[in-house]
């Protein structure tokens, strides 16, 4: 039976997480959100990454857009993005692996059920 309670706790937990996790994906939403609408429908991209597109602009000070501190500015490798990105995708990272752990946790919680004859 114990083992039914601590199961039963670590969803309750993990349904906890969620909110907060989703929190942390509409935060980097609205991030990216702020300095879209605010310049001109278009990401704004650091100067020194030489990436200009349909959807982003290049920009050299900070005094030159709105929200700067929001704008693409990070890189990893080829890929550039912003932290409303990195937020969003850390979000979502840990959305699915705690998705993940709640099937697990209702499989055993089932199969314990099950067993008890509950």
């Amino acid at each position: 039976m114990e083992d039914i309670i601590n199961l039963q706790r670590k969803i309750i937990n993990l349904q906890i997480f969620f909110s907060i996790i989703l929190a942390f994906i509409i935060i980097g939403a609205v991030m990216n959100f702020l300095v879209i609408t605010n310049n001109g429908g278009r990401m704004p991209v650091l100067d020194s990454f030489k990436y200009v597109s349909e959807t982003h602009f290049s920009y050299q000070d900070n005094s030159e857009i709105e929200f700067p501190q929001f704008s693409d500015k990070l890189a990893l490798g080829r890929i550039i993005f912003s932290i409303g990105d990195l937020i969003m995708f850390l979000g979502l990272f840990f959305l699915i692996v705690f998705s993940i752990l709640l099937i697990y946790y209702h499989w055993r919680l089932k199969k314990l059920y099950r067993e008890w004859g509950i």
